[in-house]
């Protein structure tokens, strides 16, 4: 008799997906879902109402009137309750992914954005380098009379780290941390993954160019060194600890 096999389910703070809705969002992507819902949902009642919705529309730069506001309500709100609840959030952009569109074409925006934040982009540079990484709340601040609130988030990059330090490449291993501050949680997050990517680009400036392609300088630099004897392998290796992926253009 074959292992049972284990039902797939997406979960985070609370937040669960749809069975339905399971396939159309990586784990990353569903994290972002979360971050977004709970910042549209001003109030924290664990809904976004009708003024949220036309906050949300404004944000994403759709037709925001209130009637709009309530006509979406009316097309996106499945049980009718006036209000969108989360399940109803992950089954709209599960729709927009998919490319059902039909009125609900202005919330694409929300889709292309959880693919392009720092925190997915950084997420698949780790993942590239075999790094692991760890997010943790570091503090609120408190609004005063001349600022508002603000949250500070952390990120913990972990692993094997290769720089060129004084024209060498080094190899080193051990954790890196990059603070970021905004005015939710998600802001906040969103800026430390920003920051550890400004490190990692300035550690290792080859990360900027598509695998396969080498700037011409870089190149010129290999073609020197090989016609002065260099082993091939050497230099592939040290333009490798630049963050480059060379491979296919030699």
């Amino acid at each position: 008799m074959g292992a049972e096999r284990k039902e797939l389910s997406l979960e985070i703070d609370g937040c669960r997906c749809p069975g339905q809705y399971v396939n159309d969002f990586t784990p990353m992507e569903f994290e972002e879902i979360v971050d977004l819902f709970k910042e549209f949902d001003a109030d924290k009642s664990g809904f976004i109402d009708e003024q949220e919705l036309f906050e949300m529309m404004r944000a994403l730069e759709m037709d925001h009137s209130v009637e709009k506001a309530k006509e979406m309500m009316r097309e996106i709100d499945e049980d009718g309750s006036g209000e969108l609840e989360f399940k109803e959030f992950c089954a709209l952009l599960a729709k927009v992914k998919r490319g059902d569109v039909g009125n609900l074409h202005g919330f694409a925006k929300l889709t292309e954005d959880i693919s392009a934040t720092p925190v997915s982009v950084l997420n698949i540079e780790v993942l590239k380098r075999g790094l692991k990484s760890k997010y943790r709340f570091v503090e609120t601040r408190e609004a005063t009379a001349m600022y508002d609130r603000y949250e500070v988030m952390e990120v913990t990059l972990s692993g094997h780290w290769y720089e060129i330090v004084k024209g060498q490449p080094q190899e080193s291993y051990g954790d890196r941390s990059f603070q970021g501050i905004g005015k939710t949680t998600r802001e906040a997050k969103q800026a430390a993954a920003k920051a550890a990517l400004t490190k990692l680009r300035a550690t290792m400036p080859g990360i900027r160019f598509t695998p396969g392609v080498v700037p011409e300088e870089w190149a010129g630099w290999c073609r020197k060194n090989l016609k002065r004897g260099a082993a091939l392998e050497d230099l592939l290796k040290t333009l490798t600890t630049k963050g480059a992926a060379p491979a296919s253009s030699f």
